[in-house]
């Protein structure tokens, strides 16, 4: 009597640790069936339901939910081809050997786990430079960078770098600090207030272009040599005049 006792307590504890109905099968007819548990068995989808093990056939299925699936709605898949696809829902998997599910307005696609770059919410006209990989940003093209102090930069290519935005524009290169920028617009923004590739009119100036970072260094270094050769000039050393080229 006791042993039967132990294997009864045994059986409801067992039957306790395991979700009930905890996987659902949605078949394209639009019908979803709720099983325990569900598994592959060549062309079949069994389940075991109240106890029993029915199936049914792989070609009426459009896709499974299970405890371990990490579901996704209205969201876009970035692919390392740079290609990307917005699913109404996405279903993937803990160990993702069947791939991801991308289940479409009117089809359902199995996308390639190893090469899905990230999924991210929303459409992909919703989503801002910074939130995408690296291989997308890299992808992006031409760009409007909007700053905090009102500048604003047309650039013909950015890159992030760190904690800076690198901004290539069709005459120099802005190293811009991400922690100063507003806003990135993808392509070339018409904007009022006469912004050029440059800087603002009003507001503090923050972009400096390498070109003029390097112009300024020969405008110092020519000064430092001016003021040492006015200092020699001064006294009875008899020094002769340096000429000094520009690099």
């Amino acid at each position: 009597m006791k042993i039967a006792l132990a294997i009864m307590v045994c059986s409801c504890l067992a039957l306790m640790a395991t979700p009930a109905n905890s996987d659902e099968i949605h078949l394209k007819d639009g019908r979803v069936i709720k099983a325990r548990v569900s598994w592959n068995a060549g062309d079949l989808v069994k389940y075991e339901k109240f106890g029993a093990v029915m199936g049914v056939n792989q070609n009426q299925v459009s896709y499974i939910i299970t405890r371990f699936t990490q579901k996704h709605s209205d969201s876009t898949v970035y692919m390392d081809d740079g290609g990307d696809m917005f699913c109404k829902l996405i279903l993937q998997q803990e160990n993702n050997v069947s791939g991801i599910d991308c289940i479409g307005r009117e089809s359902n696609t199995v996308l390639d786990s190893k090469r899905v770059l990230a999924v991210l919410e929303g459409p992909k006209s919703s989503h801002q430079f910074l939130d995408l990989p690296e291989q997308i940003q890299r992808r992006w093209g031409a760009a409007t960078v909007y700053l905090h102090s009102g500048e604003v930069l047309r650039a013909k290519k950015i890159q992030r770098l760190g904690d800076s935005l690198i901004c290539i524009t069709h005459d120099d290169r802005y190293d811009v600090k991400l922690s100063d920028v507003k806003d990135i617009g993808k392509g070339h923004h018409q904007m009022s207030g006469g912004y050029g590739d440059g800087a603002s009119k009003t507001g503090q100036r923050l972009l400096v272009g390498r070109k003029e970072k390097l112009k300024q260094l020969e405008t110092d270094v020519e000064k430092m040599l001016m003021d040492q050769q006015n200092r020699l000039g001064s006294t009875d050393s008899g020094a002769d005049w340096v000429e000094f080229t520009k690099p």
